[in-house]
């Protein structure tokens, strides 16, 4: 081929030759790429020799092209839809995210309104809490006072019970001597 490129001759025995060595050697795709373009040259010269000769490789090697082309297809076919599948499911996958991000987000939102209603029933627990305090120490300072107005009571009607007493001893010791006029006297003044 090289010197036939050199002398500007287009034999295309070279390219044929070529082919079959490629196919050979399992280099099916570059085979079946040299022996269509000594077919196209062997058509252009149309020479019966060569075209009998490519007409005996072609058939085997479009064949096995044809068998290639087939074997990548569906390996592309394969390849695009796993790709498919696996990008249909990083989709699902993307969404499912996406909606339980939406629901932390909206978790969240309610913990921080609970945890501030907390806060607040806390600040009005300590609030009622203090108020309550203030209130048990008011009742323990008027608890003490009551406590010193009954004793006080107390001993102010001791005192009026022990004078009540003394009085009638005096009335019944009076009225036994006989003295009503001077019982009499003493119950008429203030």
């Amino acid at each position: 081929m090289i010197a036939d490129e050199h002398s500007a001759v287009r034999q295309n025995r070279s390219l044929r030759l070529l082919a079959q060595l490629l196919y050979e050697q399992g280099d099916i795709r570059r085979a079946y790429r040299y022996i269509q373009l000594s077919s196209v040259d062997a058509n252009f010269y149309n020479t019966k020799l060569r075209n009998s000769q490519i007409a005996e490789a072609l058939p085997i090697i479009e064949r096995d092209y044809q068998l290639e082309r087939d074997r990548q297809e569906w390996r592309l076919r394969a390849g695009f839809l796993m790709i498919s599948v696996l990008f249909v499911t990083i989709l699902l996958f993307a969404l499912y995210i996406r909606r339980k991000r939406r629901q932390l987000a909206v978790a969240r939102k309610e913990l921080i309104r609970q945890n501030e209603d907390l806060n607040r029933m806390n600040e009005e627990m300590r609030a009622k809490s203090e108020e309550l305090y203030r209130l048990a120490d008011e009742l323990q300072e008027s608890d003490q006072i009551k406590e010193k107005y009954v004793g006080y009571f107390l001993q102010l009607c001791s005192v009026y019970i022990q004078k009540i007493g003394e009085y009638r001893k005096t009335v019944n010791r009076k009225i036994r001597t006989g003295q009503i006029d001077d019982l009499y006297r003493m119950t008429a003044s203030t």
